[in-house]
């Protein structure tokens, strides 16, 4: 995938990348205030509880990012469920990361949420790095 952001182009706020229709299951809740001050588009998955948080977030020097989170009030989610909610919210052609961080960097809100990351800026994945 190429950057989506270009130097001098405006960021894309978490509406602009948020799909416009989506599988019946799941609703939209009210936005929350990300970190950042940007704002947070939410949504619940009927059946099955997962709640998604997207946001794309300006961090510097480190890049623009479009953030997608999975989570649930009593597990950990499966990789079924990472890859619907990857497919569903961010497409099935773009290329999404987990980073698993230094453990001294780990901030752990909720214990049972994954999360997602596309690097908005810039190209993140070398060609021929995928597993065959």
């Amino acid at each position: 995938m190429d950057a989506l952001v270009r130097a001098g182009e405006p960021m894309p706020t978490a509406d602009d990348m948020a799909p416009r229709i989506l599988p019946v299951m799941w609703d939209r809740l009210p936005s929350i205030l990300m970190p950042d001050g940007t704002a947070g588009l939410r949504w619940i998955r009927n059946p099955g509880a997962y709640t998604v948080v997207m946001s794309v977030e300006d961090r510097g020097d480190a890049g623009v990012w479009w953030h997608v989170s999975l989570g649930h009030p009593a597990m950990l989610p499966n990789w079924e469920a990472v890859v619907e909610v990857k497919e569903t919210f961010m497409g099935s052609e773009t290329t999404a990361m987990h980073m698993v961080p230094p453990r001294s960097a780990w901030i752990n809100a909720n214990p049972n949420v994954l999360h997602l990351w596309v690097r908005l800026d810039a190209e993140t994945y070398p060609e021929g790095l995928y597993a065959p």
